[in-house]
């Protein structure tokens, strides 16, 4: 019985990335998109920019509701002195 010698090239279970992909909802469905390195990069920071940005704005809300709180404990009425 003759046998071949040729093989078939085995196809790769393995992926080749890294793959960069971005997902969020518009409309109620999910959108995904792949990104290049650079693409990535970019999102990543922008990503961490809005985090800071959020964290500084709570830091700033948190502030805001202890003034008032002091506010209101030295004057009930809420009445604040002009300058």
């Amino acid at each position: 019985m003759w046998q071949s010698q040729l093989r078939l090239p085995r196809r790769s279970t393995k992926l080749h990335g890294p793959y960069w992909q971005w997902t969020a909802k518009a409309d109620g469905k999910t959108i995904n998109r792949r990104l290049t390195q650079r693409e990535a990069e970019l999102y990543s920071e922008w990503i961490s920019n809005d985090r800071q940005a959020r964290a500084l704005l709570a830091q700033m809300r948190e502030t805001a509701a202890k003034a008032a709180q002091l506010i209101l404990q030295h004057d009930p009425a809420g009445r604040v002195d002009e300058v």
